[in-house]
Formats: C-alpha cells, structure tokens, sequence
C-alpha cells in the first residue's frame, strides 16, 4: 500500500548570538495547513502570530525569528 505524502518538513538553523556570545542550533518545523487550527496558550507557547514573511517585522516582533521565517519560505518556493 503507497505510503500518503505528507505536506512537512523538519530544517536546521545555525547562527552566532551577539550578546551572549553563543552558538545556537535549531530545527525548523514546517507543515501546509488544509484549515487554520484553533491554538491554545499554553506552558510551550506564550503566544502565536500569523505573519507573512513578505511584510516588515512589527514592533513586537523578533528580526531574528523575522528573518528564519523568511529563509524557510524562500527555501520553500525554489
């Protein structure tokens, strides 16, 4: 029986923090959504944000995960 094709990936990140001065590692999650899900706050997630990585980084926003968004989108596209 054909294996079902799932709409997800896993990516890794690697950056060097400033202050403080680190090396960090990250893995990337990725999934195409059918429907919006209804999120919950919870203990992991202080808050979710749906943010189309075309558009300027808001205030309230951090550059960093701005612009991780915006390689794993273009990542995506070629």
């Amino acid at each position: 029986m054909p294996r079902r094709k799932r709409n997800r990936r896993t990516r890794l990140a690697e950056f060097d923090l400033v202050n403080p001065e680190r090396r960090e590692l990250l893995a990337i999650y990725t999934v195409r959504l059918q429907v919006v899900p209804r999120l919950t706050v919870n203990d992991e997630a202080l808050d979710f944000r749906w943010w189309p990585p075309s558009e300027p980084v808001g205030e309230d926003m951090s550059p960093l995960d701005a612009e991780i968004a915006r390689r794993v989108v273009r990542s995506s596209v070629t």
